[in-house]
């Protein structure tokens, strides 16, 4: 395919080193678009993970509970390393651009740029915003949080009038 430059004297022209050099960048940036598409397919091959049933189950299986979209977006996290892109950004990128083609000849950088741009203007036209269930538990837990975040407001709010007062404040 690309041949290792030999070492020594040479006898080439600067014609043919200036093929020779064309030829190498050509190469590189068909290297470049091959490996684009192979993310492409990795990326397809993830999404098609995340709305599998069976994938769910085994994951819920090895963390012995049920799980949400957000935390199956999060196990395959780690299918993505190397590519630069988190999953669902790899999905969003799946989702506007479906042609491995596309990514093959486009910069994914531009690319993902147009699909926030694309996904921001789709989710200014949805109405009414999407409602999300969250289990009794879940809510508890936002619940206790609050509370907990409130009272922590309350001991600043506090220190601060007694610092504005000029009494002394602990640290």
């Amino acid at each position: 395919m690309i041949q290792q430059a030999s070492e020594g004297p040479s006898s080439t022209t600067l014609a043919e080193k200036l093929r020779r050099v064309r030829e190498l960048i050509s190469a590189t940036g068909k290297l470049e678009g091959d490996v684009r598409g192979l993310w492409f397919e990795r990326a397809a091959l993830l999404v098609e993970l995340f709305v599998d049933m069976d994938y769910r189950a085994k994951l819920e299986q090895r963390l012995n509970r049920s799980v949400e979209e957000d935390e199956v977006a999060d196990a395959l996290d780690e299918f993505c390393a190397g590519t630069g892109y988190d999953f669902r950004q790899l999905k969003l990128l799946v989702e506007t651009f479906p042609q491995r083609r596309q990514w093959e000849e486009g910069s994914l950088a531009a690319m993902f740029d147009e699909a926030r741009a694309r996904s921001s203007r789709r989710q200014e036209r949805e109405e009414p915003a999407r409602r999300w269930s969250v289990t009794r538990e879940q809510w508890e837990r936002l619940e206790r949080e609050n509370a907990a975040l409130k009272r922590q407001l309350k001991r600043l709010k506090d220190k601060l009038k007694a610092a504005e007062a000029g009494e002394p404040v602990a640290a």
